[in-house]
């Protein structure tokens, strides 16, 4: 009596360290295979790594096939080998006796391809990648084609193999899943607007988002490259701020919105002020933009996904401190250089046009807008153009501002004619607007 209690608890203690080890990982539904020569195959208790399978198949007429090592826990049991798969035992013994440290076992390369082989006792061995059939594990986690034993004959891992499934529905599925590289969708430039207008003198801020599914979890995905460029010089050419431009995550840009497979990706992109223009009229009307991601995981980059928008012209110009003729008295002119600076802040070359009204004087009169004269050149007063009150087109041709020359200016300079019976401060306005160059 004694003898028979001690049996059954290490019998009972033996089995349930046996199920808290294993972890095993195949479906409680789908976890049946079938042979014609032994019938069905219960994998219940094997477990799907990374690198190979460990635990037992249950063969109701052949008893225990071992797929891998069940004396570690996890992925450990996975060692590099040579003949029959992986060094199988991870205290190295020689279970088999034949003189030389276990080599065997079934491997899986992380793309749900297995090779090798897993042994029982009634069976002998049974290959995973012969000659004829690779059995392979599908981006759901189903276990696909066959496997053969030369004492037993092929075992059917999917009824989707045959005919079967409308008559008997059984397939092995298991919760790892293949590492599938990640999918970029729903890109997205500045929440789907149709253009970029650019702020002068300064960067503007264009967002790219994208949402990115990864079948192996959100927390597989290592990073996420988003370029933001000219059509026209594609995605592969170097950064330069008139046409290219490159953030990645997580060195830079966020991640929200995780959930399961998925996550959504936000790069924030500063661009200059004279980043090319792709609007109508511009030398690139032909081109757009192009907002590019690509995911990647350890395995490589995935698909990638795109946008794409205008970039708007930008005819924008500053001019420098007002012009200051210096005093003057009644029925004279001013001498000397008077000159302002006319810098292009925007995006495409421009010429500018000018106009102004009369010079009212604090005291007493004022000074006719005509009396103003400028030109492009250093004048001297009667030889210049006259300031009208309407547009006059001044034809400076001020080039476009670039990565290697982002200061772009020109002087125009004035003279003024002071007419009799004024006295005072007299100031007025002149007016410069940036245009599109003739």
């Amino acid at each position: 009596m004694r003898i028979t209690v001690f049996v059954i608890i290490c019998f009972l203690f033996i089995s349930i360290f046996w199920v808290s080890v294993l972890a095993a990982n195949i479906d409680s539904t789908y976890k049946y295979s079938w042979g014609e020569n032994i019938g069905w195959l219960n994998w219940a208790e094997v477990t799907v790594y990374d690198e190979c399978l460990t635990g037992y198949i249950w063969a109701e007429n052949s008893g225990w096939i071992k797929t891998g090592d069940d004396s570690c826990a996890g992925s450990d049991c996975c060692q590099a080998g040579t003949n029959y798969g992986y060094e199988n035992d991870s205290n190295s013994a020689d279970d088999d006796g034949d003189g030389i440290n276990d080599d065997w076992g079934v491997n899986n390369n992380e793309d749900g391809i297995l090779s090798g082989y897993a042994w029982g006792e009634n069976i002998g061995w049974v290959n995973f990648n012969n000659d004829y059939s690779t059995t392979t594990i599908d981006s759901n986690g189903y276990f696909t084609n066959y496997a053969w034993g030369e004492n037993i004959g092929w075992l059917n891992m999917n009824c989707s193999n045959t005919d079967y499934c409308s008559t008997v529905d059984f397939k092995v599925k298991t919760s790892w899943l293949p590492n599938v590289l990640p999918i970029a969708s729903n890109v997205s430039i500045d929440s789907g607007a149709g253009s970029v207008t650019l702020t002068e003198n300064t960067t503007q801020n264009i967002e790219c988002a994208a949402t990115v599914a990864d079948n192996n979890g959100y927390s597989d995905i290592e990073s996420v490259t988003m370029k933001i460029y000219r059509n026209g010089v594609g995605e592969s050419a170097p950064d330069d701020n008139d046409n290219h431009y490159t953030l990645v995550w997580p060195s830079s840009c966020v991640r929200s919105n995780e959930s399961g497979s998925i996550a959504d990706f936000t790069c924030t992109f500063s661009v200059y002020f004279y980043a090319e223009p792709t609007d109508t009229g511009s030398i690139y009307e032909a081109e757009n933009w192009v907002c590019r991601a690509v995911p990647s995981d350890g395995q490589g980059a995935g698909t990638a996904d795109t946008d794409t928008i205008e970039m708007g012209i930008l005819q924008a110009l500053n001019v420098s401190s007002p012009i200051d003729y210096g005093s003057l008295i009644p029925n004279s002119n001013s001498t000397g250089t008077q000159a302002v600076t006319i810098t292009n802040t925007g995006n495409t070359a421009i010429d500018f046009s000018v106009s102004g009204g009369a010079l009212s004087c604090d005291i007493r009169g004022s000074i006719p807008n005509g009396n103003q004269e400028y030109s492009l050149s250093s004048f001297n007063y009667g030889e210049g153009i006259d300031l009208s009150g309407s547009a006059v087109n001044v034809n400076a041709d001020l080039p476009k501002p670039d990565s290697d020359n982002s200061t772009i200016t020109d002087l125009l300079y004035w003279q003024v004619g002071v007419p009799g019976a004024i006295e005072g401060s007299c100031t007025g306005t002149n007016t410069f607007t940036a245009k599109l160059e003739i």
